[in-house]
């Protein structure tokens, strides 16, 4: 109960900070708890979906539902690179740097599936890694005017919580 405690306290902090709609970070976490993730590599994981999505709430979103459908059926992988090439969030260049190919094998690699689940998470991370092109953006959009008012948004939520469960008693009498 403890451990569950703390998690639901870090989750807390994390969407407070982040600028992003807290019911974006909450379904994406609902996602990812089904796949089997959780505490510290949950929380990672959240971060590294922000920080990918460039810290903007809609992006989050695709980004996070590409991230879970793509680690739960690898088949679809063509189909979902294409996507999340669009939005500007992995490129073949991408691939190719990872595994030290060029554009064209890369290209053929998706085609042929041979980008497992794996080294698409290990991309997104090079890209969210210090020098990526994505390093710390969820911080960077938190500051931004959007992001300061989801943050305002999800303090005054828990405001609003903080002062009706007292009196959640009285209510109910």
């Amino acid at each position: 109960a403890k451990e569950a405690t703390d998690i639901l306290e870090e989750f807390d902090v994390f969407v407070g900070r982040t600028g992003l709609e807290s019911s974006a970070i909450e379904e994406s976490a609902r996602g990812l708890i089904r796949l089997g993730q959780r505490g510290e590599e949950l929380m990672n994981t959240l971060q590294l979906l922000g920080d990918a999505s460039g810290g903007t709430s809609a992006k989050f979103r695709s980004l996070s539902s590409s991230f879970i459908m793509l680690e739960e059926s690898m088949k679809r992988f063509p189909y979902m690179f294409r996507q999340l090439n669009r939005s500007g969030v992995i490129t073949l260049g991408d691939i190719a740097r990872h595994f030290g190919v060029a554009t064209t094998a890369a290209q053929a690699m998706v085609q042929k599936g041979k980008v497992s689940f794996a080294d698409f998470k290990a991309i997104l991370q090079e890209n969210t890694a210090e020098g990526g092109r994505f390093h710390n953006m969820l911080q960077k959009q938190s500051q931004s005017l959007l992001g300061l008012k989801f943050s305002y948004n999800h303090a005054i939520k828990e405001i609003k919580e903080a002062l009706g469960l007292p009196l959640l008693p009285y209510l109910e009498s």
